[in-house]
């Protein structure tokens, strides 16, 4: 890298940028926003359950998730600083900062536009495996039919111990 600035203080330049997470709300993939799906169990039961694609904590399912969607652009800005940084120039306007390695300022919109082009294009790539990822992290419908009807299950039968426990007192007395 040069010693040389880059660019002068209070310069107008292009500045790009692109991201693969810009947060929209589409409606559930998997309940269509009904809130619920049911599971055929093995033995042809079916069971409904609440959605777990699109529950947000405490608050249950809503219908709706949050998927991460690609934007670009190109914004004209302001140099406010220019800092040397080990061997490379770090770049601030007053919009952001990035180093000059990153290729985020450009003197000339269409240096910028082509920058745009291939980051948007990264962008997509990372936005594709964001949204593959999430069905991979995603629970397992089939354990949490098992886990709560294994805990109905459970529960049923201390009820009926303790049915059983308050009738024997009762036939003692």
């Amino acid at each position: 890298m040069s010693n040389q600035p880059p660019f002068e203080f209070g310069q107008t330049v292009y500045l790009v940028e692109a991201s693969p997470n810009h947060q929209v709300g589409r409606p559930c993939p998997v309940c269509f926003g009904k809130l619920s799906v049911t599971i055929i169990l093995g033995n042809g039961e079916q069971q409904p359950i609440e959605c777990e694609m699109c529950e947000a904590g405490y608050l249950g399912p809503r219908g709706i998730v949050s998927v991460g969607e690609v934007s670009s652009s190109v914004i004209q800005a302001t140099i406010t600083g220019l800092e040397m940084e080990g061997d490379d120039w770090r770049i601030s306007s007053n919009i952001r900062s990035y180093r000059q390695n990153e290729r985020r300022f450009f003197a000339e919109k269409e240096s910028a536009e082509q920058r745009r082009i291939e980051l948007h294009s990264e962008a997509e790539d990372q936005a594709q495996k964001n949204f593959e990822s999430r069905f991979r992290q995603g629970k397992k419908h089939s354990w949490s039919v098992g886990y709560h009807r294994n805990q109905i299950r459970d529960l049923e039968r201390q009820l009926g111990w303790h049915r059983e426990k308050l009738t024997h007192k009762k036939a003692v007395k």
